[in-house]
């Protein structure tokens, strides 16, 4: 029997069918035709208790507890699983071994390489330009620097005595004194002797008085 005809005769209505009783009788009928119709071996059932298709049966698997990052000193049962420098591993017998995975074949299994370290990146763009920080504390004040040596000596000062007078007044070296409008200073010591002399030096010159129109 082709499947058209098959098809054709579970979608025929019986008499009597509403749509509810059509469609149950479609939907048991079409369960019945798909093992036979579609399944690669013949009289084969989905559920495997087919009269000759195979019936498979999974094998015993192995449960890993996985235990992170390998550590010493640790005891390890067998079938734990650890990472070690990028790489992990899988624990064939009991161990308290302080030996790295890679070093004793033993004791551990290689489950994944660690891949080699890839080629650096290309330089990425320059990042915008932060924003200025806020202003800083002022620093503490420094400590006191040394005192400076002492200058040289100032030239020494003119000491006023007003008008000359004569003896006994008695006048000294940068002493200074008005005589007849002018000013003069002593450079050398001297009593009685007025200016100008060779003991005064003229300081400032007095003025000619003009009276009347020229």
């Amino acid at each position: 029997m082709t499947l058209k005809t098959r098809v054709v005769g579970f979608l025929q209505y019986a008499q009597g069918d509403d749509v509810q009783t059509y469609l149950q009788r479609w939907l048991a009928q079409s369960m019945r035709l798909t093992d036979g119709l579609f399944d690669p071996v013949s009289g084969h059932n989905h559920n495997g208790s087919g009269s000759n298709g195979p019936i498979v049966s999974g094998g015993g698997g192995v449960t890993m507890q996985w235990r992170g990052a390998w550590t010493t000193p640790a005891a390890y049962a067998k079938n734990d699983g650890v990472s070690y420098q990028g790489s992990s591993y899988i624990c064939l017998n009991n161990t308290t071994s302080n030996t790295p995975p890679p070093s004793d074949p033993t004791n551990w299994g290689l489950l994944a390489q660690a891949g080699a370290t890839g080629p650096a990146g290309a330089t990425g763009p320059q990042g915008a330009t932060g924003a200025t920080g806020p202003q800083g504390a002022t620093g503490a004040t420094g400590a006191q620097g040394p005192t400076g040596p002492t200058g040289p000596a100032g030239a020494p000062g003119m000491n006023w005595r007003g008008a000359w007078s004569t003896a006994p007044t008695t006048y000294a070296v940068n002493d200074v004194v008005s005589y007849q409008g002018s000013s003069y200073i002593a450079i050398i010591g001297n009593t009685g002797t007025p200016p100008p002399s060779s003991s005064w030096a003229l300081v400032a010159q007095g003025g000619t008085t003009t009276w009347g129109s020229p």
